[in-house]
């Protein structure tokens, strides 16, 4: 399996498992991070990826923040995004948010990445307003995405929490022709998808010789109901885009109803997602992707 350039757009914060993600995307040795792009961005968002970036050596990848964001203020509709458990992780490893932190236009940067590797995956474990925005002004063609969000069940339900948040945005991504090929990692497989304390062990045994896995072992510590109840959904997709194989994904017409988010199989549209729950998960490939890294 060869090594994938990946952008993530992320919207890291409030709880951990984008941290956790974006940890993943620089510790594992199949993946080259191109550019990190958040959502709503914020400054103590980008100040968090910053930091994150810093202890990694990597303050070489841009950041891309939406245009559309008032990304000078430290909350937005009364959120803010770095919590004491993040301020706690970063402590740890004697951190702090960075700020000021450069950033530049997501739309700019996602073009910039595209420029330099045609073939890289968006992976996208936030609400979608910087895609939404390289798709109205933004060029070229996204050859994969790999999304969380969306639904595929037999009834109805509602998807994660960035395609309700952004239901323009992840209109605009189901319905455009300019990624060709598209991976949904849906609610139905990842609400139920969690922690386990033999992982949480293994990630610590992972950061002898990784800092990313040192980060996320201080994250999980900061609370023990972490060790074996956070959720991995963005983990998930960021190690299904690794490697396709860790869901069963069939070709499906992902819509939004008058019931919430929902898909249906269907050939030819170029969307794949998951039917199921978390139970089809090959979880030991997912585990095995989660702590590889490379050593230091």
């Amino acid at each position: 399996m060869g090594r994938i350039d990946l952008v993530l757009a992320t919207d890291i914060g409030m709880d951990p498992d984008d941290f956790i993600a974006l940890n993943i995307c620089l510790s594992n040795p199949l993946v080259d991070l191109r550019a990190v792009l958040v959502d709503p961005g914020t400054p103590d968002q980008v100040g968090l990826v910053t930091a994150i970036l810093r202890y990694h050596g990597r303050l070489d990848i841009p950041i891309g923040v939406p245009g559309r964001t008032a990304a000078d203020r430290e909350t937005v509709d009364g959120w803010s995004y770095v919590t004491d458990d993040h301020l706690a992780a970063l402590a740890a490893l004697d951190l702090v948010v960075a700020h000021p932190a450069r950033t530049a236009p997501s739309v700019a940067v996602l073009d910039s990445a595209l420029s330099n590797w045609p073939s890289l995956t968006l992976v996208a474990i936030g609400p979608l307003g910087s895609v939404r925005e390289w798709l109205d002004g933004g060029h070229g063609i996204i050859g994969r995405a790999c999304v969380m969000g969306g639904y595929m069940h037999p009834s109805h339900g509602s998807g994660e929490y960035n395609f309700d948040a952004d239901i323009e945005g992840a209109t605009s991504l189901i319905d455009t022709a300019r990624v060709a090929r598209k991976v949904i990692v849906p609610a139905n497989v990842t609400r139920t998808f969690r922690s386990t304390r033999a992982l949480y062990e293994r990630t610590l045994t992972a950061g002898q010789a990784s800092a990313g896995h040192r980060m996320i072992g201080r994250m999980l510590d900061v609370d023990d109901s972490l060790v074996e109840n956070q959720l991995l959904h963005d983990p998930l997709t960021v190690c299904t885009a690794i490697d396709e194989d860790i869901l069963p994904l069939v070709e499906v017409h992902a819509f939004r109803g008058p019931d919430g988010w929902n898909a249906a199989r269907a050939a030819g549209t170029g969307t794949f997602s998951s039917p199921g729950d978390s139970g089809g998960v090959n979880r030991a490939r997912f585990e095995e992707l989660f702590l590889m890294h490379a050593r230091e």
